[in-house]
């Protein structure tokens, strides 16, 4: 949940989630996939450039992305859901996200979206959506 709200994405849902079964050894959530709608990735032409162009554009368009998939989620953003579930359900690990986000420096980001396939304006958008959303979940700690 913290991961989908760091990146953004709107999409997880009951189908996109996974358990590992093997055989004698204990079952465990599978990772993360189906991103399709993570680090405003939709988002192209001239409004991608009119987010990156404001100085507000990225908090604002941050905020908006909802956790429609789970209970009660259109009034619930995606990071307050986030970190409401793991309160509730993993006590304590929030915080210890939180510090874990609170260390990943920018250049880290920069240069883990460098290694997509993404083109210049759009890696400069995931990387900035996910800045926001790590300071908005440290904060939510």
């Amino acid at each position: 949940m913290l991961f989908d709200g760091l990146i953004g994405n709107t999409d997880r849902h009951s189908n996109n989630w996974a358990i590992e079964v093997t055989l004698g050894k204990k079952n465990r959530l599978a990772p993360s996939f189906d991103h399709a709608t993570a680090m405003a990735i939709t988002s192209r032409g001239a409004r991608r450039e009119k987010l990156l162009a404001e100085p507000q554009g990225i908090f604002d368009f941050a905020v908006k992305a909802r956790a429609r998939q789970f209970e009660d989620g259109q009034s619930k953003s995606l990071v307050d859901y986030a970190a409401g579930f793991s309160r509730q359900f993993a006590p304590g690990r929030l915080s210890a996200w939180a510090s874990k986000l609170e260390a990943l420096r920018d250049d880290v980001i920069e240069s883990l979206i460098q290694q997509s396939q993404m083109s210049g304006p759009a890696a400069k958008l995931a990387s900035e959506i996910i800045k926001c959303n790590r300071e908005r979940i440290v904060e939510c700690h």
